[in-house]
C-alpha cells in the first residue's frame, strides 16, 4: 500500500500533528519542481486509471467546452514539468484523448480545472480517478462554494478560499494536505461501501496532497489531488507516536464531522490507536 517517506519525497504520516480536528486551509508555498510527485507506485496507479476508464468513463472524466483551452495548456505544462523534473516519466501524450484525460494518464495525480464563469470559479474540466467518496458528475459545472457545500463548517473558510482563487498567481502556486480515515483501502471510492469493516487495524489512513496553481496564459486555476494510503495497523507499527497523536486528534471530532465522514466506529478506532500506540510491541 502506498505511503512512507519514499513516496515521491512526501511523507503522508507527517500530516498527523495531534492537534484539535478542524477545517483549515493550511496553505504552503509550492516549488514547481515538486508540483508533480512520482514514486514506485506510478506504473500501477496509471494502469489502474486505465482500467477505471474502461469500466466507466463517465465516472472519472467530465469536461465542458469552457475548460477546453485551459485543458490544452495544462497538458503542455505537465509535459514540460515531467521533462524538466522527472525525465524518466517523460513521454508523449496520447493525441486522440481530451487533453485533461491525456494529462491525467501521465501522472499519479487527479486533475481539476477551474475557470471563472459568471463571476464564480467553476469546475469545467476534470479527470478524477481516486475520489474520496464524492462523484465527479455532481461537481462538474459547480462553483467552489457549491462543490464544498456538503462539508460541515466549510463556511469557516469559505471567504479565505474565495480570496485565494482571486489572488492566486502563476508565480505563487500553493499546496496543502487533507486526511481522513476509511474502512476501505481502495483508491477509487466514489461512494461508501455497503458494509463497514469493524476491525480498527484494517481501516486506512488516507491523505490527499493537493496543489493549486494559476495557468499563465488562460488564467485558469488547476487543482491537483495526489492520494496516499496507509493501513492503520501498519502505521502503528511504523510510528507508535503518530498513532497516539492521531488518537488525540480524533477525540476532538465534532458530531457533524463524524456523521459526514461516516466514522461510526470512531470510539473503537481511538481506543485501538491509544492501546497500540502505548504498547507497540
Amino acid at each position: 500500500m502506498a505511503g512512507g517517506v519514499g513516496s515521491g519525497g512526501f511523507d503522508p504520516v507527517s500530516t498527523i500533528d495531534g492537534r484539535r480536528h478542524r477545517i483549515t486551509l493550511g496553505l504552503r508555498r509550492l516549488d514547481l519542481a515538486d508540483w508533480l510527485l512520482v514514486d514506485e507506485h506510478a506504473d500501477a496507479e496509471i494502469a489502474h486509471k486505465r482500467q477505471l476508464l474502461s469500466a466507466d468513463g463517465d465516472e472519472v472524466l467530465r469536461t465542458m467546452p469552457a475548460g477546453d483551452e485551459a485543458a490544452d495548456e495544462l497538458l503542455t505544462e505537465i509535459v514540460a514539468n515531467l521533462s524538466a523534473h522527472h525525465p524518466a516519466r517523460s513521454t508523449e501524450p496520447e493525441p486522440a484523448l481530451h487533453p485533461v484525460h491525456a494529462a491525467a494518464l501521465l501522472v499519479q495525480e487527479d486533475l481539476c480545472i477551474m475557470t471563472r464563469e459568471a463571476q464564480e470559479w467553476t469546475m469545467t474540466s476534470a479527470c478524477v480517478y481516486f475520489p474520496s467518496r464524492w462523484r465527479l458528475a455532481d461537481k462538474i459545472g459547480a462553483s467552489v462554494a457549491a462543490i464544498h457545500a456538503p462539508v460541515p463548517d466549510y463556511d469557516q473558510i469559505s471567504a479565505p478560499v474565495d480570496l485565494l482563487f482571486e489572488r492566486l498567481t502563476p508565480e505563487r502556486p500553493m499546496w496543502r494536505v487533507n486526511w481522513t480515515l476509511m474502512d476501505d483501502p481502495a483508491l477509487h471510492q466514489p461512494s461508501r461501501p455497503a458494509t463497514t469493516v469493524e476491525d480498527p487495524g484494517s481501516w486506512t489512513f488516507r491523505v490527499e496532497r493537493q496543489t493549486l496553481r494559476r495557468l499563465p496564459h488562460t488564467g485558469a486555476a488547476v487543482f491537483t489531488i495526489r492520494t496516499y494510503r496507509r493501513r492503520l495497523a501498519d502505521l502503528v507499527i511504523a510510528d507508535p507516536a503518530a498513532a497516539t497523536a492521531l488518537a488525540t486528534t480524533l477525540t476532538t471530532v465534532t458530531p457533524d464531522q463524524r456523521e459526514y465522514r461516516a466514522w461510526d466506529e470512531l470510539p473503537a478506532l481511538v481506543a485501538s490507536l491509544r492501546a497500540q500506540g502505548d504498547n507497540p510491541g
